[in-house]
């Protein structure tokens, strides 16, 4: 039951999360830039290492959107047309990766 419970936590979480991302690659290259930035900047006080893969990732998405077309149109495009199953399950896959990463 406890295992089922977990299981539904993780679909929930990365239901949220593709939905949340989905709402945000609709709106224009300047301002995913501006919370792409403002992510990173509420974040790096709670990191250990500023230089973190998570950190680093949001750096760069402010960069490509910052930059404009074409590299932030592919990624829109890669996010706006892909099929909610196949996203879900790498965002499932993602936290069970981190969860687990974080077990001694």
């Amino acid at each position: 039951m406890i295992r089922e419970l977990k299981r539904q936590i993780i679909r929930a979480r990365a239901w949220i999360a593709w939905n949340a991302l989905r709402l945000l690659f609709q709106l224009p290259d300047r301002k995913i830039a501006a919370i792409a930035g403002l992510v990173r900047d509420l974040a790096l006080p709670f990191v250990r290492d500023p230089e973190s893969e998570g950190l680093l990732r949001l750096q760069e998405l402010q960069e490509i959107f910052t930059e404009g077309p074409p590299w932030s149109e592919v990624i829109r495009r890669i996010i706006l047309s892909a099929r909610e199953e196949q996203a879900l399950a790498v965002f499932r896959g993602g936290v069970r990766h981190l969860r687990a990463k974080d077990r001694p």
